[in-house]
């Protein structure tokens, strides 16, 4: 896990931050780190950045996490496997409704 992991994970990164392409040796980026803990700034575009084996997105893990944007409009991006965001996005919901 690099610096700019933790930071991101913390809500810690500088404003002007643009490395988000940046991966773990899990293939995981800055930017999947930052929308799983609700981190990104209310500006970013690169939704479609992803893992390298199974292609999960930025996109996927705010949808799982439930931290994307109220305008977000990519629900047919999908992963490797055909996952798309809209049915992560849904299974989410449907968890937190067990829960």
């Amino acid at each position: 896990m690099t610096v700019a992991h933790v930071a991101a994970i913390n809500g810690h990164l500088p404003p002007d931050f643009d490395q988000w392409e940046l991966a773990n040796d899990r293939g995981y980026t800055v930017a999947h780190r930052a929308a799983k803990y609700g981190h990104l700034p209310h500006d970013f575009d690169q939704w479609e950045l992803a893992t390298p084996r199974g292609g999960w997105t930025v996109a996927h893990d705010a949808a799982k996490w439930g931290t994307l944007p109220p305008d977000f409009n990519n629900w047919e991006l999908s992963d490797n496997h055909g996952v798309t965001v809209a049915r992560v996005a849904a299974q989410n919901a449907s968890q937190e409704t067990m829960t």
